[in-house]
């Protein structure tokens, strides 16, 4: 079984990842997201409630179908 240590640094691990895209990605992209939720912040809340691996998953799930609409916009 995973012990919580291991499973409060994989969370980290992941929170820290989002911090470096919200902080030095995004902005040089600077895409509006379609969502009222931002992906960033979706992922955030995905990752800290059901962990590091499903979070992820539910994380790409999101940013592939806004960039299929994107893509479809054009």
């Amino acid at each position: 079984m995973k012990t919580d240590a291991v499973v409060k640094k994989k969370r980290g691990i992941g929170n820290a990842l989002l911090n470096v895209y919200q902080k030095h990605i995004s902005v040089l992209i600077s895409a509006e997201c379609l969502y009222s939720l931002s992906c960033s912040r979706y992922s955030r809340e995905a990752l800290n409630k059901y962990g590091f691996f499903p979070g992820i998953l539910l994380s790409a799930d999101r940013i592939t179908r806004l960039l299929s609409i994107n893509t479809d916009e054009k």
